[in-house]
């Protein structure tokens, strides 16, 4: 399986109160939402501006927030004040993945990203990367994926490649929280030091992307597709 432009048009650079990460647009029910991690939106009560990065600069959105998932789970749901794209079809589903199935991950890890052209509609293209499904936290809705993640991927979509082949369309099963770190000692001409460093284990966190529709369909205010 390959990264389609069903995913790739649809992942952007986000913005928000001097934070980067990455969201991600859906079609419910013929409207658009925007997804992203609850950590980089916190302080959205209500309705407020987020920034989307084009080829030129940035593009303000108006945004109205739909609803902030109950912690632990790190997704949020934003609706746009009209629909930012039209792209092929998706499916949100994290029904079906099992354990060890191969993912793609996708979104702006320090704010990289590929230039385009006018080829997507002004706006940049992701950062693909791979891992696998390492584990569930069935009590805590998260999925743990062995692969290794970087600032700046936060609220990007996670892809089955199983499903997306059964589907014939990319399904995405989670949404990127994080990664787990572990204190390591720093060494100094043989001497351990005082204060140790945060290794990045390449272990990653995920929220299940069903979350988002049950927010959705509680609140479905998203922006009516043209």
């Amino acid at each position: 399986m390959v990264v389609s432009s069903n995913i790739l048009q649809r992942v952007f650079l986000l913005a928000y109160e001097g934070q980067i990460g990455t969201c991600f647009a859906v079609d419910v029910d013929a409207r658009q939402y925007i997804v992203t991690a609850t950590h980089m939106m916190a302080n959205l009560q209500e309705r407020g501006t987020v920034s989307l990065a084009t080829e030129s600069g940035t593009r303000e959105i108006s945004v109205r927030l739909v609803g902030h998932c109950a912690p632990p789970a790190d997704i949020s749901v934003l609706a746009p004040e009209r629909s930012l794209i039209y792209a092929p079809p998706i499916q949100v589903s994290d029904d079906g993945m099992f354990l060890s199935e191969d993912v793609f991950f996708l979104g702006f890890p320090h704010g990289w990203r590929m230039a385009t052209g006018a080829i997507n509609n002004g706006f940049p293209l992701p950062l693909v990367k791979k891992g696998i499904v390492a584990g569930f936290g069935f009590t805590d809705g998260t999925i743990l994926l062995d692969g290794h993640n970087n600032p700046g991927f936060s609220g990007g979509p996670v892809v089955s490649e199983q499903l997306s082949q059964q589907a014939g369309m990319p399904v995405i099963i989670g949404v990127v929280s994080g990664f787990r770190c572990a204190a390591e000692p720093v060494i100094a001409n043989g001497q351990q030091m005082a204060l140790p460093w945060k290794q990045n284990t390449g272990i990653m966190v995920a929220g299940f992307a069903s979350r988002a529709l049950d927010v959705i369909r509680a609140n479905p205010i998203g922006a009516p597709l043209k």
